[in-house]
């Protein structure tokens, strides 16, 4: 059976089966996380016995031990295997049990909606033609999350189809691995093309960040748009930015955008320089981190919302904080950087900041001077 992904902490206790056997799934403050234990019976006479001797060792409150007297779950059902168990399975001795998964939101996201789409559909039914309806269910709409600042469902890019499915194909991997489904059951799938297109991103002019920086209207904004735009950095490395990765008292002084013990990701953190534009910044953040609880960003903002609103009222295109990471890209490309020295800053590769970053604005282009190669007449 399912236990739901996202756990409300109360004072409620979840029963659930895994393999046969009861477990039993609460939130102990104590720990300030979940905690998980198998009562290792699928008797709920025998489980309920040992929940009441162990409840005050395992910090079962008496309000939580009145979820005994409710019905348990059935059995997890004998039979072929859904889509739906298996991505509740694929997610909870996985995503959550292995300590492998760094982005676990993403993941959580993707399960649901391959949980809304499939429901209750077989996992050895998966074919071509269902993984078609899905990418057109997911193009269209029909199936996703709604926009921050919309009542309309996002519509689903390629690449996130693509992710999504991935997961997908993970859960059949894991049921194969776990013998829940024999390899004449493993569900067969077509991916969207992963070819990366060549596309202009949308970057803001020089005028245009000096303008949101001047125009800003309190300092949470104006700080986080110099940081964004001089480190190149993605909007959350920034946001939740800690004391321990500022190093302001070395030769070179530095920001290490990964934290310690941060699993590593295809999206590389590197460690950036504190430009002389925002050392400023960074020192007057770093005073007031510990009354933030080590945070340099201790407000509870949104950023997004605040450039919107703020390039709303200028009229400047586009108005999301991923822009500042493409325009610092694009100006130091537009200023003869090196593009070796623009990947080390962004942690992409050089191929990458040529096909998605190094576009030119056509006021750069040379004028008269510029002479086209001349080839030979024959």
């Amino acid at each position: 059976m399912e236990v739901e992904m996202a756990r409300k902490r109360g004072n409620s206790i979840r029963f659930f089966y895994r393999r046969g056997v009861l477990n039993a799934s609460w939130y102990a403050p104590a720990l300030k996380r979940v905690r998980n234990i198998s009562l290792r019976t699928s008797d709920p006479t025998a489980a309920y016995a040992m929940l009441q001797v162990k409840k005050v060792e395992l910090g079962i409150r008496d309000e939580m031990a009145r979820e005994f007297e409710k019905p348990l779950p059935p059995m997890r059902p004998e039979g072929p295997l859904s889509v739906r168990q298996a991505l509740v399975d694929y997610y909870q001795e996985h995503v959550l049990g292995s300590g492998k998964v760094a982005d676990k939101v993403r993941q959580e996201q993707g399960i649901t909606h391959l949980k809304a789409f499939f429901w209750n559909a077989l996992l050895r039914d998966v074919d071509i033609p269902a993984c078609r309806a899905y990418r057109e269910a997911r193009r269209s709409g029909r199936i996703g999350g709604y926009s921050r600042y919309s009542a309309q469902r996002r519509r689903g890019c390629d690449a996130t189809i693509r992710r999504e499915l991935v997961i997908l194909r993970a859960a059949a991997n894991h049921a194969l691995r776990w013998k829940r489904i024999s390899p004449n059951e493993m569900p067969t799938f077509e991916l969207p093309s992963g070819a990366k297109r060549h596309v202009e991103q949308a970057f803001f002019t020089m005028y245009q960040v000096a303008t949101l920086i001047f125009e800003a209207s309190d300092s949470f904004t104006r700080d986080m748009t110099l940081l964004c735009y001089y480190l190149g950095a993605r909007y959350k490395a920034v946001f939740d930015l800690l004391e321990s990765q500022v190093h302001l008292d070395r030769n070179v002084p530095f920001i290490e955008l990964s934290k310690p013990g941060e699993l590593a990701t295809k999206k590389i953190k590197p460690k950036v320089p504190i430009f002389p534009q925002i050392r400023e910044v960074v020192a007057r953040r770093m005073a007031a981190a510990q009354a933030n609880g080590g945070r340099l960003f201790g407000e509870k903002r949104d950023f997004y919302a605040a450039l919107k609103k703020l390039c709303g009222h200028l009229g400047f295109s586009p108005s999301n904080p991923h822009a500042f990471r493409h325009s610092r890209a694009t100006h130091l490309l537009m200023a003869g950087v090196s593009p070796y020295k623009v990947a080390g800053l962004l942690g992409d590769t050089v191929s990458t900041i040529e096909r998605v970053y190094g576009h030119h604005s056509p006021d750069f282009f040379p004028g008269e001077d510029y002479e086209p190669a001349r080839f030979p007449k024959n």
